[in-house]
């Protein structure tokens, strides 16, 4: 089990589907075979290459089926994504992927840089 909250601050729960590998997947309540409601977890360890001990590579990503409209006005179902990858160091201190970390969330809780980059597509500030 799996548990987030929604824009509304109620936790949104997800149930373990398959897992296979260095990847997990988990579907929410609103999942079907038409509508994606999910999130999927990876993860690879890091591999040492000659004085380098590697990076730790995870993600997440969220999937969600919307409603839009195609090119002749009919609404569809598309896949909406948003997707959080992170190459960590090996060694890297727990405190200093913390402060990646903070400096993601503040961005992602920034309504007006989200709409730009997201929506608009605006990169240049």
């Amino acid at each position: 089990m799996l548990s987030t909250k929604n824009l509304a601050n109620a936790v949104v729960t997800y149930s373990r589907y398959r897992s296979a590998g260095n990847r997990t997947e988990y579907v929410g309540a609103n999942n079907s075979d038409l509508t994606k409601d999910q999130i999927i977890l990876q993860s690879t360890a890091p591999k040492t290459q000659g004085e380098n001990r590697g990076n730790r590579r995870s993600s997440i990503n969220v999937v969600s089926g919307v409603s839009v409209l195609n090119t002749k006005g009919a609404p569809i179902v598309r896949d909406a994504k948003l997707e959080l990858l992170a190459s960590v160091p090996a060694g890297m201190t727990e405190s200093d992927f913390k402060e990646l970390c903070a400096r993601q969330a503040a961005l992602l809780a920034d309504p007006t840089f989200v709409k730009n980059l997201f929506l608009t597509g605006l990169i240049d500030y």
